[in-house]
């Protein structure tokens, strides 16, 4: 690959075999913006700049690892998140489009809600997106993190001094009560995992083998696992009156009501996420 003002579509051609055009185009796009400053702009009016020796090596492993499978986000070591720039690393599950429409939700409630400080706990929280975007953009929420992966907890804790937000994060097992927070909590949000092994072969392959299968897949004779005891420790961590909300596999939505329902929460339902796939479990303590 010459070093020439084109790097975006010197990118671009290099991933084409692996890519489609379009998908192709907007990793190029990301490469050369977020990591070396050169605006699609600057391509097309011939005002790149050129990449120096050493830039061009770190290129050259960037592509090579697109190549490979690995998502743009860990090349780049980043990703977008509610208008927010989350690290995230291989190792942790990286922040996905539809879960800012849980984060929506979550946001509308506390700005409804009467309490003044919300105590708010983000259980199995990954690279800390969820908690922290609470955080950031509902700063008097008192915001409580958990994971069992001690790479998602230093992760969180990484992405919190970054982005400035003062959270507690901690680790802790869903499936193991006793490790769990006490409370109570005025909102519990989680996106625990959801994917049953029976979907894992239709999942895109740069998902399956390159992001952690612990918080991805759940067995196909237990898939609620994660929701049953999220729910229970919800009844004993809430508040009276206290929300539940989490993300949840898009096929079980009247399962996962039906389930939520049973252990006693009420106003159950089901939301729809930006692409009309039922996306978020919102229900009450009573």
């Amino acid at each position: 690959m010459s070093n020439a003002p084109h790097l975006i579509h010197l990118i671009q051609r290099e991933l084409q075999p692996f890519y489609p055009e379009g998908e192709a185009h907007a990793i190029a796009r990301m490469i050369a913006e977020d990591r070396f400053g050169i605006s699609l702009t600057q391509v097309y009016a011939s005002t790149a700049r050129q990449l120096s020796t050493a830039e061009m090596e770190e290129l050259h492993a960037m592509i090579r690892k697109l190549q490979m499978g690995m998502p743009v986000q860990y090349v780049l070591g980043k990703a977008l998140f509610m208008g927010l720039s989350f690290e995230v690393s291989p190792g942790v599950l990286i922040p996905r489009p539809e879960t800012e429409d849980l984060v929506t939700e979550v946001l509308a409630l506390l700005q409804e809600s009467m309490v003044s400080h919300p105590e708010v706990a983000d259980a199995g929280c990954g690279s800390g997106c969820i908690g922290i975007a609470v955080k950031c953009l509902f700063p008097s929420a008192s915001v409580t993190a958990f994971d069992l992966s001690p790479l998602a907890v230093s992760q969180t804790r990484r992405n919190a001094a970054l982005l400035g937000a003062d959270i507690r994060v901690t680790e802790a097992n869903l499936l193991l009560t006793e490790s769990l927070p006490t409370g109570p909590f005025h909102l519990i949000i989680s996106n625990p995992p959801y994917v049953t092994e029976s979907e894992r072969e239709n999942m895109d392959t740069q998902v399956k083998d390159h992001e952690p299968e612990l918080a991805l897949f759940v067995p196909d004779h237990d898939a609620l696992r994660h929701y049953r005891a999220l729910g229970t420790w919800g009844l004993r961590a809430l508040s009276s009156g206290g929300y539940l909300l989490a993300e949840i596999n898009s096929s079980k939505g009247a399962e996962t009501e039906a389930l939520f329902a049973k252990l006693g929460y009420t106003d159950v339902v089901i939301k729809t996420d930006r692409f009309n796939k039922e996306r978020i479990l919102l229900c009450q303590k009573p």
